[in-house]
């Protein structure tokens, strides 16, 4: 005995063709095992015991299997003992050194399969057959699973049995009666959640079952009773339009989801994309009626065509049997329809980047090679959001166009008669101003119309590209923010009202000298004020939708910010109204300033002082406090917290009266007036107090840059001999002087105690 087991475990892997194993303690093995252990027992020492092998058959473990089925141990095991026949018929050869290098051999056969194993395979076949109809109409999702695996794997060795020349082969997904069983099963959920789900929303929507596509009625057909329109309104169609999409495409997420990893571990990575295919194609039956039953219910083409129809100044009118058929006689009404369109848009585009995604992560070669008609198919549900969008960008625009055009005749001020006007001012003396004015603009620093039309551009812009298309979002940015939108339209129609209000402005400055005597002033000032907030509305909506492009359109979302760039231009255009508007603006103001200079001329403002007179300038100034005071009576109805300038507006138009007013004192102080030392150090002190009253009015900031050649006039008149005067020239300062060599001795000869030929011989370089 102890030879013969020598001989027979010294024998080499080309001479066996069955696999060496422990003994087993299953009810088929034991006896044989059992009067082989009890022969060798007496001659065998503990150390050979635990080195004995037991040579298992092919046959034998498929006897394992049927008894563990029978005893419904449970379809892991089954699975396991299937496996392990599957491995023994598939492989020969033995190991003969290590594992790793059995590992490496290519060489293999197939061991002899007996009739009976063959008779057994079907019967277990088609014993886990009726085992897995009975899960299937049980809805056991996990038994149905674990039985599928195993007809999956017994087909597998049903081809092997029947071409046994060919060698173990892996299935297509396609061809899997395992998986095709399995996801019949998932098709068949997706069918009764949509039906239940339809039924609920359309009660007029009938469902018909078929076995078209040969996967045990899988297939649905969806008709309509009572026509069209049904019983539901136009807005409930809508919303349950949604709902059922949005139902379905979820439903779909979550079983592809949770099924993906479960179908790649059981039948393969190959059949993962597959199934995503098959329960893509059932969800698209049911998202097609729906599709078909908005584009029936809205008549999207009859929609557009009256509104082509109202473009061309035609209102449409109710046909005698229109029924419960939608007419729209205002873009404005759009807005709903344009809501439910851009939803729909976007809950199918989400649907189709997450199978894309999910899809997208199995390796290209196996998305190649899952069978023909198992690629994901969105081309169908592709051309439906395509045709949803087709018509979402036309009305998108005519809805635009209509409200911006809505907003604007709203909330534009309107332009008051001049001649009433006129008339208005000879009666009364009272300005426009007066805090009792009933004029509907008094105490508004700004109109409506832009928080109006922002508004509509925010809803508009973000809508479209809650679409989740990136031509779409680009072309109603366009639309919204150059053509046909703000510029065109709103800054069109300011520019124009600006320039009507400019010339009746200048007919009552010319009849009055005041421009507070015109009707259209403070409405001027307003629209200055809007496009003042339009250019900061315009920047805060530009960095919004830029978060919003990066949050939706991830690679896409260069493409739409730089379509924001749009924005760029439209801000310039802003920035150039108030260019050319405040200029005129202040200069119509600046002539009321020359007849406050009146005073500066007199004999009772003199710059030729003593100590005594300079005493009694301190105590009782004689110019600037006065002009000051003057300037405010002119300045203070147009930068009053209410129905004035607004913060930046105010600053552009002081800053220019400052610099007139700069301009002014400059020429009087080289014409009009003889310095002394002292005298020059009291317009030192009104420089500055000038300065500080303009800085006042201003935001924030002072405006001594606008009044440098005056100061720089007052240092120089300040100076004890002339080699100082060289000395400021040619000093580290001389860049910074305002002031040319001409001016420079002009303005000495206003000194009464510098010697004229001195000043004339200065040289400065």
């Amino acid at each position: 005995m102890t030879m013969s087991h020598q001989k027979q475990t010294h024998r080499t892997g080309s001479e066996l063709s069955m696999w060496k194993h422990p003994p087993c303690s299953c009810i088929v093995c034991m006896p044989c095992c059992s009067r082989q252990q009890a022969d060798d027992e007496p001659e065998a020492n503990a150390q050979d015991r635990q080195r004995a092998e037991y040579v298992e058959t092919p046959s034998m473990q498929l006897h394992r299997v049927h008894a563990l089925l029978l005893s419904s141990t449970g379809y892991d095991q089954v699975y396991v003992g299937l496996q392990r026949y599957y491995d023994l018929v598939t492989t020969s050869e033995l190991p003969t050194q290590t594992e790793e290098q059995w590992q490496a051999s290519t060489h293999t056969s197939l061991a002899p399969i007996s009739p009976m194993d063959v008779a057994k395979v079907d019967e277990i076949y088609y014993s886990l057959r009726a085992k897995m109809e009975d899960a299937s109409r049980n809805n056991d999702d996990t038994s149905l699973l674990k039985i599928c695996r195993l007809v999956s794997l017994l087909q597998r060795i049903r081809v092997l049995h029947s071409q046994p020349s060919q060698g173990p082969s892996v299935l297509p997904a396609t061809q899997d009666e395992g998986l095709a069983a399995y996801l019949t099963f998932l098709r068949k959920l997706v069918l009764d959640h949509a039906v239940k789900l339809t039924k609920s929303l359309f009660p007029n929507m009938t469902h018909t079952r078929s076995d078209e596509d040969g996967q045990g009625g899988m297939d649905t057909h969806t008709s309509w009773e009572g026509g069209t329109h049904a019983s539901t309104d136009l807005k409930d169609t809508g919303v349950s339009c949604l709902t059922a999409l949005g139902e379905i495409y979820s439903n779909i997420i979550d079983l592809v989801e949770y099924h993906y990893p479960l179908v790649s571990h059981g039948f393969g990575q190959n059949a993962a994309p597959y199934m995503v295919a098959q329960l893509h194609e059932q969800s698209d039956k049911h998202t097609s009626s729906i599709f078909t039953l908005l584009m029936q219910h809205y008549n999207l083409s009859k929609v557009l065509e009256q509104m082509m129809t109202l473009d061309a100044g035609v209102r449409p009118a109710t046909p005698p049997n229109a029924g419960s058929e939608v007419l729209y006689r205002d873009p404005l009404e759009l807005d709903e329809l344009l809501d439910v369109m851009a939803r729909i848009t976007s809950y199918s585009q989400k649907y189709v980047n997450a199978l894309k995604q999910r899809v997208g992560s199995t390796p290209a070669k196996v998305v190649r090679g899952y069978g023909p008609g198992g690629f994901l198919d969105l081309d169908h549900l592709l051309g439906s959001i395509q045709l949803v969008l087709g018509y979402y960008l036309p009305l998108e625009d005519r809805y635009l166009r209509a409200a911006m055009t809505r907003a604007i005749r709203d909330n534009m001020p309107p332009i008051a008669d001049v001649s009433q006007t006129i008339a208005q001012s000879i009666a009364e003396t009272s300005s426009i101003y007066d805090d009792d004015d009933p004029d509907e603009e008094q105490g508004k620093l700004y109109s409506g119309i832009m928080d109006d039309i922002f508004f509509l551009l925010r809803k508009v812009s973000r809508r479209s590209m809650s679409t989740l298309s990136a031509h779409t979002a680009c072309s109603v940015l366009f639309l919204g923010l150059a053509a046909g939108g703000l510029e065109v339209q709103w800054i069109g129609a300011v520019r124009d009202r600006l320039l009507a209000y400019q010339r009746t402005m200048a007919i009552a400055l010319a009849a009055f000298g005041k421009l507070e005597e015109d009707a259209n002033t403070p409405r001027f000032i307003m629209l200055l004020n809007d496009i003042e907030r339009a250019s900061e509305y315009l920047q805060k909506l530009k960095d919004e939708l830029e978060g919003d492009a990066a949050k939706h359109f991830g690679a896409d979302a260069p493409r739409v910010q730089q379509c924001l760039q749009d924005a760029a231009p439209v801000h310039m255009t802003l920035l150039g109204l108030l260019n050319h508007f405040i200029p005129w603006f202040a200069g119509s103001i600046a002539p009321r300033i020359s007849p406050l200079l009146v005073h500066f001329h007199s004999p009772a403002v003199s710059y030729n002082m003593n100590e005594a007179d300079y005493e009694r300038a301190e105590v009782n100034d004689p110019f600037m406090s006065a002009f000051i005071a003057g300037l405010h009576s002119i300045l203070s109805p147009f930068i009053k917290d209410v129905s004035g300038l607004s913060v930046g507006n105010r600053d552009r138009v002081v800053a220019h009266i400052a610099g007139h007013t700069a301009q002014l004192i400059e020429a009087d102080v080289m014409a009009y007036h003889r310095f002394t030392p002292l005298g020059a150090v009291q317009l030192g002190k009104e420089v500055r107090m000038l300065v500080d009253y303009f800085s006042s009015l201003g935001s924030g900031g002072t405006l001594s840059y606008k009044f440098v050649r005056l100061s720089q006039m007052a240092q120089l008149l300040n100076v004890d001999r002339l080699q100082e005067v060289v000395d400021y020239w040619d000093g580290d300062s001389k860049a910074a002087w305002r002031l040319t060599q001409e001016e420079v001795k002009v303005l000495l000869l206003r000194r009464t105690d510098l010697a004229p030929d001195q000043i004339s011989a200065l040289r400065l370089y």
